[in-house]
């Protein structure tokens, strides 16, 4: 199992992550980031609606999972969808 398999079950499951493997994820999946000059990373994509905002820490907290998990989700529809 890859990396980016292995952060995505975590995801999937509800585990806490460093944002360091949340960042390598999004990354990924072709989010780009910038930094506003505050603590917090800001991930946006082209055709993805929303805009995630997750500061670096050593696990992220339970909401900023809840929004990978929506990621996870709209890539599994999409993958899905491309047949």
């Amino acid at each position: 199992m890859s990396k980016f398999e292995k952060i995505k079950l975590k995801i999937k499951n509800g585990q806490s992550i460093p944002y360091e493997e949340a960042e390598s994820f999004l990354l990924k999946l072709g989010f780009k980031v910038r930094s506003p000059g505050s603590s917090h990373f800001i991930f946006w994509k082209e055709g993805y609606e929303k805009n995630l905002s997750l500061k670096k820490r050593s696990q992220l907290l339970p909401y900023q999972i809840r929004m990978l998990e929506e990621v996870v989700k709209t890539y599994e529809q999409d993958e899905k969808n491309k047949g």
